[in-house]
């Protein structure tokens, strides 16, 4: 509510035409109800900079917007409930099954409606699992690593690293990882922030 009284005082000082406007309450009321939503306080004659706190009459959420948030949201399809909005693109078991499916992968662990938990799938090619979350597999993180390129086989020649980050603690602090032979790109990010590569072994 602090915010959109500060962003209407905001606006009424630059005077956007668009925002102010005579919003008597029978007006109020009528935008209001074809929104779904009803006020949390008397309404009084305002403008379209004017704060409200509302509620949904759907799911019962409360929140706070302006007469002219909640007319743009109408005049856009969008959900004036937040809550509700976001159930709406919210993804489900079924979305994931069908997403995963058509990137050739079966799932086979539930969805557990967080997009960074690794899922548990199984690659329709080559039948091997593959532990991978909606987040990465949407960003481009390739759906098995077997089949979809030979840089990222899981059995193809990789590097054992030894990094040291002087400036980080007290101390320093080293670091040991693992990666593939195809290029330097993890080993560059971790020079980049500021650590020296000290060793590398090559394992099968």
């Amino acid at each position: 509510m602090c915010k959109w009284i500060e962003h209407g005082a905001e606006n009424r000082r630059l005077g956007y035409p668009n925002l102010v406007g005579d919003w008597p309450v029978e007006r109020q009321e009528q935008l209001l109800a074809a929104a779904g939503m009803r006020s949390l306080h008397p309404l009084g004659d305002q403008d379209g900079n004017g704060p409200l706190n509302v509620e949904c009459l759907e799911c019962g959420a409360a929140q706070a917007d302006t007469l002219f948030g909640v007319s743009e949201g109408i005049r856009l399809s969008w959900l004036s409930c937040a809550e509700c909005n976001a159930k709406r693109f919210k993804p489900t078991q079924e979305t994931i099954r069908t997403r995963m499916e058509s990137l050739g992968l079966r799932l086979v662990g539930e969805f557990t409606g967080d997009p960074g938990l690794p899922l548990s799938a199984v690659c329709t090619r080559c039948s091997t699992p593959r532990a991978v979350s909606r987040t990465a597999v949407c960003g481009g993180s390739p759906p098995c690593l077997r089949c979809d390129g030979s840089k990222l086989d899981p059995d193809a020649p990789h590097r054992v690293y030894l990094i040291d980050f002087p400036h980080l603690g007290d101390r320093g602090v080293y670091k040991v990882g693992i990666t593939h032979c195809a290029n330097g790109n993890r080993l560059r990010s971790h020079e980049k922030a500021g650590g020296t590569v000290l060793a590398t072994i090559e394992v099968a």
